[in-house]
This record gives C-alpha cells, sequence and structure tokens, in this order.
C-alpha cells in the first residue's frame, strides 16, 4: 500500500543558476542541495520535478535525449498517463500492467537492453 514508484525527473549540477534557470523554464519542481562528501568539494545541487509535473516536462525536452533515456521517456509518454492512476489507486489488471511497464522501464539500460512485452 502506498509504495508504488513515482516519476521523477532530477537534474545534478554545481551550477546553481543554471539549475534556477530550468525551474524557472520549467515552472514546477524545486532545488535542492546535496551533502558534499569531503571539504574540498564543490557544493552540488539538485532540480527535482514529480509526477505529472515530470511528465509536463518531460514533454517539452524529450525530443533532445539522444541516450537509453530516450527510449526510457518514450515508454514514458506512451503509457503513463493510462496506467496512473490520480488517485493512486489500482485495480488488479492495472497493478498488474503497471507493474509490466515498470518491469520494461527498467529493462531499459545503457547496455542497449530493450524493452519487450508491454501490456497495453
Amino acid at each position: 500500500m502506498g509504495d508504488h514508484r513515482q516519476l521523477a525527473i532530477s537534474i545534478s549540477n554545481t551550477d546553481r543558476p543554471l539549475l534556477a534557470h530550468v525551474l524557472a523554464v520549467a515552472g514546477a519542481g524545486r532545488i535542492t542541495s546535496k551533502a558534499t562528501a569531503r571539504p574540498d568539494h564543490t557544493p552540488s545541487y539538485a532540480y527535482t520535478n514529480e509526477n505529472r509535473q515530470a511528465l509536463a516536462l518531460l514533454r517539452q525536452v524529450h525530443l533532445y535525449m539522444r541516450s537509453y533515456k530516450a527510449a526510457r521517456a518514450r515508454l514514458i509518454l506512451d503509457n503513463y498517463v493510462r496506467l496512473t492512476p490520480r488517485n493512486g489507486k489500482y485495480k488488479e489488471k492495472k497493478l498488474a500492467a503497471r507493474t509490466e511497464f515498470a518491469r520494461a522501464f527498467f529493462s531499459i539500460t545503457a547496455h542497449g537492453k530493450q524493452c519487450r512485452g508491454l501490456v497495453p
């Protein structure tokens, strides 16, 4: 109960003004400071955007993606809304489809694996 994965987009960088620009353009999300491992490390930050707001951002940027993340973005854009009820309550059939969606998502890796058998 309540253990379903959520869509999130995260960008980490040491240039906070760059992340502030992303936040301003996206119109949603937040910037947080990341812990530094050593005192001589440059402070870094993370911009994070989640759920339906992240989906809107993904629609804006997916055409510029060039790695395995482009395939993951396409899978999300094609299936996320259909498989994610706004109230977070899943019936058995939709939960099974959502589980298959997550499996397909994580099967797309930088090592060239592709997703297969996504439940329509």
